[in-house]
């Protein structure tokens, strides 16, 4: 306990500060211990707090009913990774292999997972489980029921296609969708293209040792910390970081993976704005546990006065695979088999030509 005169205490405080980073870097190597690592992010919110952030971002000139679908899917949406490897994760060098899963989902049926395992990867696109949560519109979802009739009826030789189009899962490559974009007239850098790139950097640890190190850079020049006592089991430490600053520190550092990133816009990491932001860490069995922060301090648009709302982002991090990472016996894709499916679909439905559209700009 800290006692005695003022320097004293000023110097103990000192040292708390420091046991408190020491213990939490303990916790993020502690994680790292084991093969397989597992994070979940969701929002924080139920769908009228997370109205009350987009009505007081967008003002009142957008339609109360379109935010209140998107604040129904914003507080329902959770993506799941997991990351496994042969030896424990901290060991790993920038070359070494590591095999990942992701899901979407909407609190229901997932609606896109993605595998890369052995430096191959695996998709699965649902198409009506995305239709059931974000309503039949756009070129591709507003014809759902017919898609899933006619795939019924494609020919034996397209089955993996066919396996494609019912939401199964499939092997393809992801380089060879973006060449076939392409030569339909996508241009160079469709979605296609930008998915054939950011998916080539799954198979090793680089991507993860690049981001791990912005990160830690980002915290170590700009983050405080100090403890947050105890809750729910878990001891608690806040970091507190200048957003703008370390906004632009972490742009600067994510920009040289920006062409491996599907070229995310930074603008929001470089134009945060002028004020502190504070991340909970939660450490349980000398772990990290889980990371919340609320993305409106992040805002610009946003007030960030003490009346103004909040969308608390939480990560959770646990040991194991919260998504299964593991090959699924699948056939592979290719790129013509899809688009002989899709032909004949059109063939038979002469208004789901847009489906071609689609394969091209991956715009649902």
């Amino acid at each position: 306990m800290c006692t005695g005169l003022l320097a004293g205490a000023l110097a103990c405080t000192a040292t708390e500060k420091l046991t408190t980073a020491v213990r939490m870097k303990a916790a993020v190597d502690r994680l790292g211990a084991d093969e397989a690592v597992s994070v979940t992010a969701r929002l924080e919110g139920t769908p009228e707090e997370v109205f009350a952030y987009l009505r007081q971002r967008t003002g009142a000139g957008t339609g109360e009913r379109r935010l209140r679908e998107q604040a129904r899917l914003l507080s329902d949406l959770e993506v799941a990774l997991a990351v496994k490897a042969d030896k424990p994760l901290r060991d790993l060098g920038r070359s070494d292999r590591v095999d990942t899963a992701a899901a979407v989902s909407f609190g229901g049926r997932d609606v896109l997972g993605v595998k890369s395992v052995n430096h191959k990867l695996y998709v699965r696109v649902g198409l009506a489980a995305l239709a059931a949560e974000v309503g039949h519109r756009g070129p591709v979802l507003r014809h759902v029921p017919e898609l899933e009739r006619l795939t019924d009826e494609l020919p034996s030789s397209l089955h993996v296609a066919q396996s494609a189009l019912r939401g199964d899962w499939v092997q393809v490559d992801s380089a060879a969708f973006g060449e076939f974009a392409e030569v339909l007239g996508g241009g160079a850098d469709t979605p296609a293209e930008r998915l054939a790139r950011s998916t080539s950097v799954l198979t090793t640890a680089e991507l993860q040792h690049q981001l791990a190190d912005a990160v830690r850079d980002t915290l170590t020049t700009h983050g405080s910390v100090r403890a947050d006592g105890e809750r729910d089991g878990a001891e608690h430490v806040t970091v507190t970081l200048p957003a703008r600053a370390a906004g632009r520190t972490l742009a600067t550092a994510l920009d040289p993976l920006r062409y491996y990133l599907g070229e995310p816009d930074l603008t929001p990491l470089t134009d945060a704005p002028d004020r502190p932001v504070r991340l909970d860490l939660a450490i349980r069995h000398g772990a990290l546990s889980s990371l919340t922060v609320d993305l409106g301090r992040l805002d610009r648009h946003n007030p960030g006065g003490p009346d103004a709302a909040t969308l608390p982002l939480r990560l959770d991090f646990a040991p194991g695979e919260v998504a299964y990472v593991a090959a699924p016996s699948v056939a592979q894709l290719h790129p013509q088999d899809l688009l002989a499916a899709l032909t004949f679909v059109t063939l038979r439905e002469p208004e789901l030509s847009s489906l071609l559209h689609t394969l091209r700009t991956l715009d649902l």
